[in-house]
């Protein structure tokens, strides 16, 4: 196996390791301090790296580890955020529905013999979120207008909630095909 798989492996373990860290410094160094969204640049910074190391030579290990430790740093961001009090906790609702139905429909198609994992869906998925989340944390550590804050979340929910319908729409077929 390549170097650069090895690499590849070694930042999606970082991240996963440093998704629930991330949680400690956002708490420890709240918004305004600049901590929370820097650690927010290097997870995502080591995502984008991550992706082009493993480009053209996937694995299964991590062709499941990455967007685990992509799913897991933008659910514990968000909760992080909600918790602090930026927005309702309510705002997470769409997000949760999306990542365990992605999670539901890729396990039954597994059990089936059928996968669905999609990457280009995945990449953009989490580009969409990634970017959300970091302006986001740009905004509350800059005291950004509370109106943005909401259209982000509006925009955030609306795309979570299509992307879900999506996949159940295009997957339908494939899962209930003889």
């Amino acid at each position: 196996m390549p170097f650069r798989v090895h690499l590849a492996w070694c930042l999606t373990v970082f991240r996963l390791v440093a998704a629930p860290a991330w949680v400690g410094i956002f708490f420890l160094c709240p918004p305004p301090s600049p901590w929370p969204l820097t650690a927010a640049l290097i997870l995502e910074a080591t995502d984008a790296l991550d992706g082009l190391l493993a480009r053209g030579s996937s694995t299964t290990l991590g062709a499941v580890l990455d967007p685990l430790a992509d799913s897991l740093f933008h659910l514990l961001t968000m909760l992080s955020l909600g918790m602090a009090g930026h927005f309702s906790v309510w705002w997470m609702l769409p997000l949760l529905y999306r990542e365990s139905l992605v999670a539901g429909v890729e396990t039954v198609a597994g059990i089936l013999g059928r996968p669905c994992f999609n990457p280009r869906r995945e990449i953009w998925k989490s580009r969409v979120l990634s970017a959300t989340i970091l302006l986001l944390l740009g905004l509350w550590t800059w005291k950004g207008p509370r109106a943005w804050v909401a259209a982000l979340l509006v925009v955030q929910s609306v795309y979570c909630l299509c992307d879900a319908a999506a996949l159940l729409l295009s997957q339908w077929k494939r899962l209930t095909a003889p």
